[in-house]
Order: C-alpha cells, then structure tokens, then sequence
C-alpha cells in the first residue's frame, strides 16, 4: 500500500491546533472525545482515489477540522479511513462541512480560511487553454453541533463537472480524411471557491483545449453520429456565453473545415451547464443542435431537451 497521509486538526478553547501526521491510515487519536463522522462510501469501496473533508465555522470562517486520504485503498487496511469513516472532535458550534474527492485533477487550495478556500483548473502546456477537470467529486454538509452528542453524517458526493458530446454528422467532409479533431471551448469557468457552493467563476478569455487523434468513425454511444467528441468543463460561471469551436484536419494537417458556434438556446439564452449536467451539441449540415439531459444519477437529473437551437455552420 502507497503512503497515506491523514491530517486531523481540533480547535480546542485555546488558540492553539492540535496537529497529527502520520505516514498511513490510522485510527483518529481522540479516542473518547469523538463526536463528529462523516461516512463516504466511496472512499470504502475504492470508487474515488482521495478523498478530503474539510470543517470550517461558519461564524469565524476558520478551518476546524480536516482529514484526507491519497491513493487507493487496499482491502487488507483496517483503520477507519479505509472504512470511509472520517472521526473529528466539534466545539458547540455551526459549520460547513466540506468533501471533495478526486481532486488530482485540479489545483486544490483547502486554506484555513473558508472564503480563501477553492480548486480550479490546471494550465495547458498551450496558455491560456486549460485541461478538463476530470472526475472531481463533492459534497456540502451543513452541520450545528452542540458539542457533546455523537452525530454521523454520510457524504452524497456528486459529480461537479459537467460534460459536453459535440456529435459530428455533416457530410461537406470525407470522414475517411479526417485524422486529427481540436475541440475548444471559450469562456469557460475556472475557478470555484468552496464559499461559493457551486456558483464557479469566469476567468478572462478563458479556454479549454480538447485533441482527439485519429478518431474512431460511428461510435457505438454516439447514436448514428459519424464522430463524438467529449469534454469535461466547470459548471457555466454567471452570465457567461460557451463558444464552440470544432476543427477537422487531414493526416498532412490540412484543415478540412472549422465549425464556429456560440451556444445559445432558441430563445437566445445561453447554455448554462449546471453540476452533472450532459450536454449534447450535434453538428450537421445545416448548423447544430443544443440538448441538455441529466446523467448523473446521483444528482437526480432529469431528461429535458431543450432542441431546436440551430445555427448556421460558420
């Protein structure tokens, strides 16, 4: 088993933190005082590769308490972590509890202070794109303590990116040519401070790069599409507009052709892309079509098509 690191603190009536490092999974130190658990049950059954909860007060915004697992997990440790069992000691108080879990895709900032604390995008090796946000996972608990009854929380950790197929189905291009696709994506969030829940931010002139080389022609999930191409991205940031671009080129790195939309809705708003969310943009001859249905089953969404949508191919 890789090594582990689980960082517990405790805010005692004292100013001073209590610190515990150690090189594996252990049991929490505070055998007697526990009064606090939050369960993750995909920490248990190895479903997630880390996982971190964070315990900030709400009326100071300090971090409380923390505790965090890297790596997998192997079947043979015994200690509460590999359980998905995070144990802490709360002072009387209200707090904001916070999971996240496969957060090796972002850069991760769990600061002490809650406003400062937030997970954003990793830069491109092409500035400014940035790279996808991968299976990041969260969950936000609120949680009063009175400070002595036991209380156990179990985290619904959910999907937060959402996920854009851009199906290709026109035909002014020989599939048989096209060797290399660039997805880009303008204006996308980058940015998400824990405070904020799940609003994210916009950063200027923010994009995301998507390659795809030699792409398989008629996938079989792609419903009849020629090609398929998916991206991961933050949830839309407030009163921002997503810019597609699609562009086809040859083995020689000819363009074969270069698809231009901003994806709006027929009535002329914007597509807001919500935690979970899976957006389908079809490409054919005589522009795209915008759908939006719900596939994170743990978040409970539901199909809607919001269809029409059509522009013309730029």
């Amino acid at each position: 088993m890789s090594g582990k690191t689980i960082i517990k603190r405790m805010l005692a009536c004292a100013p001073a933190l209590m610190l515990l490092a150690s090189a594996s999974c252990t049991y929490n130190y505070f055998e007697g005082t526990i009064n606090y658990r939050v369960f993750v049950p995909e920490v248990r059954d190895h479903i997630v590769n880390n996982c971190h909860v964070l315990i900030y007060d709400r009326a100071t915004g300090a971090l409380t308490a923390q505790g965090y697992t890297r790596g997998g997990q192997s079947t043979t440790d015994q200690s509460k972590i590999a359980e998905g069992i995070f144990e802490f000691r709360l002072d009387k108080g209200d707090y904001k509890v916070c999971v996240l879990a496969n957060t090796d895709s972002v850069d991760f900032n769990p600061d002490p202070v809650h406003e400062q604390a937030a997970f954003q995008l990793m830069s491109h090796p092409q500035p400014p794109f940035t790279k996808g946000p991968g299976d990041l996972r969260l969950d936000y608990i609120d949680r009063p303590h009175d400070g002595a009854t036991e209380i156990t929380d179990t985290a619904a950790i959910f999907r937060y990116p959402a996920r854009i197929d851009v199906r290709y189905r026109a035909t002014d291009v020989d599939a048989d040519l096209v060797e290399k696709a660039i997805v880009r994506i303008n204006n996308v969030a980058s940015v998400q401070h824990l405070a904020a829940d799940t609003v994210p931010e916009a950063v200027a002139d923010g994009h995301a790069l998507y390659f795809f080389h030699s792409p398989t022609k008629y996938p079989v999930d792609a419903d009849g599409a020629i090609f398929q191409f998916t991206t991961y991205l933050f949830p839309t940031a407030p009163e921002s507009v997503l810019d597609l671009v699609l562009h086809l080129s040859d083995s020689n790195g000819n363009s074969l052709a270069n698809y231009i939309h901003g994806l709006r809705l027929p009535d002329a708003s914007p597509l807001v892309l919500t935690p979970g969310d899976h957006a389908i943009i079809d490409i054919n001859n005589n522009g795209i079509t915008v759908s939006l249905i719900g596939w994170d089953s743990t978040i409970g969404g539901s199909e809607s098509d919001l269809g029409g949508g059509k522009k013309s191919n730029s």
